[in-house]
Order: C-alpha cells, then sequence, then structure tokens
C-alpha cells in the first residue's frame, strides 16, 4: 500500500545512473525521490496510508520497521512503483515468491494490498504472480543488511532472476 507518500513514483527517477549502483544509494534516492525521509520511515512508530487525501494512521510495528527496507528493495528489483496499482502489483510478487515467509504480520500487510488489487488492477496483480514465477525474493539469498545494502543493484537483480535492463 502507498504508506507515507501520496502518490507513486516512476522507478526510472530513482534508478538513474549516479554512479553508484549500491542498493544503499538506490533506496537513498528511492526515499528521497517519494518523500519518505531517512530509511523510508523505519524509525517512525506511526505509518500512514494514503486514500485519496485521507491519510489513516496505523501502527509501524518492530517486525514491519525491520523489514522495510526489503520491501523497498523488492520495488527496486521489480521496478513496480509506490502507487496502489505499484504495490497491489508488488504484492502478488511477494505472494508468489514467498518473500515473507513465516512472518504473519507481514503477510496481513501483503493480503490487504492483493485486495485492493482485486478492485483496482488485476491485470496489474496477474502480471506481478507472473513475475513472481520466474523470479525469487530478496530474503532467498540469506544477506545480511549490511551485504544486501552493499551489493550493487544490478548484481542483486541478477542474483533473483531478473534479466539484466
Amino acid at each position: 500500500m502507498t504508506v507515507d507518500a501520496p502518490c507513486g513514483t516512476a522507478l526510472d527517477e530513482v534508478n538513474e545512473n549516479s554512479g553508484d549502483d549500491s542498493v544503499a544509494a538506490h533506496l537513498e534516492r528511492f526515499y528521497a525521490v517519494n518523500g519518505y525521509g531517512p530509511h523510508g520511515g523505519a524509525n517512525r512508530r506511526v505509518a500512514y496510508l494514503h486514500l485519496s487525501r485521507l491519510r489513516v494512521p496505523f501502527p509501524n510495528g518492530r517486525l514491519r520497521r525491520a523489514f522495510l527496507h526489503v520491501h523497498d528493495v523488492n520495488h527496486l528489483v521489480t521496478g513496480f512503483d509506490t502507487s496502489w496499482r505499484g504495490e497491489a502489483r508488488l504484492a502478488a510478487w511477494e505472494v508468489r515468491t514467498r518473500s515473507w515467509g513465516a512472518r504473519v504480520p507481514l503477510w496481513l500487510l501483503v493480503a490487504a494490498a492483493v485486495g485492493w488489487g482485486l478492485l483496482l488492477t488485476p491485470r496489474g496483480l496477474l502480471a506481478g504472480w507472473r513475475m513472481g514465477g520466474r523470479t525469487r525474493g530478496v530474503l532467498s539469498l540469506e544477506l545480511t543488511r549490511d551485504e544486501l545494502l552493499a551489493m550493487p543493484l544490478r548484481d542483486l537483480r541478477s542474483r533473483l532472476g531478473f534479466a539484466d535492463t
């Protein structure tokens, strides 16, 4: 779902070549372009869903804060933006790649995004699902946070089964 930013941003703006291809550098640009602030809001105890002009607060629990960077890296590797439609596509991809393992609270957020996707973009859900059948989730690599952030985005996409773009 679109959290802490009112609208989606094309990832082309984020993934522009700045000379540093590390996942950390791409995440910094992703957070800046989307207006998420430092660490994508992972340090906040409350997050917000944007429903048109309405901001709906919800608890930003410990588990969500700990794995928010992984969800955001999922945006970077898939190319799905942060609009409601992009979040729904990403949710379908996360379901298909079993991205969150046994982390039930994270699956609840994914289920909500899939629900919205059924209303907004059923074809987008199918596209995300199909992509998930050809690729792997970030956590499947069993990297530490530091290893993930230091890795070049191009290498990460390759290890996950994405064609070089």
